[in-house]
């Protein structure tokens, strides 16, 4: 889906730098005044110029939802690669406490590791991109996620919602840049949670 998304975000930008070279020039004749003083000079080319600078003024602000968008899609994909990782160390550390010579001292050590990799994972599923948080649906000014008990975390809230953010890049398009926390993650919290149950880490 994260391909997807910017296959779309590339086709569209592609489109608008194609048509707003000419925009920006029918902006500038109204702007200068150098064709066009008054509405009785030439009503007809008069409307559509203003036309087109409204269009204009759209498709920058388009721009500006494309360029966000996509910060928050490389933002998103950095995050989940990094939490893939902690995963794949997560399950390596559970392979290893599964061998029946592992002694207390080295369950307890692996525990802490897993602690240390919980709390990564936490901070990565709350990125933030300029203060909002791109995990927790459309309530982008909430922090998603947190233990509750700092001290012990093997209970985590989501305060999020499950609907993703979107940004507008089309008259009729838009595209999911944020992402429902709670489903991006439960997987997650399944292999975490298996893990700490296998090394005695609860």
């Amino acid at each position: 889906m994260r391909v997807a998304n910017k296959s779309i975000y590339d086709s569209v930008t592609f489109t608008l730098g194609n048509i707003t070279e000419d925009l920006y020039k029918a902006n500038k004749v109204v702007a200068t005044g150098k064709r066009i003083n008054s509405l009785s000079d030439d009503p007809v080319c008069l409307t559509q110029c203003l036309k087109l600078r409204s269009s204009l003024a759209n498709l920058e602000q388009l721009g500006k939802n494309i360029a966000m968008g996509r910060t928050w899609l490389n933002a998103g994909e950095t995050a989940l690669d990094s939490i893939n990782d902690l995963i794949s160390d997560t399950k390596v550390l559970s392979i290893q406490m599964a061998n029946g010579s592992i002694n207390a001292t080295d369950r307890t050590d692996a525990a802490e590791v897993v602690d240390g990799y919980l709390r990564q994972i936490l901070s990565l599923a709350n990125t933030e991109v300029n203060g909002e948080y791109i995990f927790a649906g459309t309530k982008t000014d909430t922090q998603p996620f947190a233990f509750d008990d700092e001290a012990n975390p093997t209970v985590v809230t989501y305060s999020g919602n499950d609907s993703p953010f979107t940004v507008k890049i089309g008259k009729d398009a838009t595209v999911a840049v944020g992402r429902d926390g709670e489903e991006a993650f439960w997987d997650t919290h399944i292999i975490v949670d298996d893990t700490n149950n296998g090394i005695g880490f609860t």
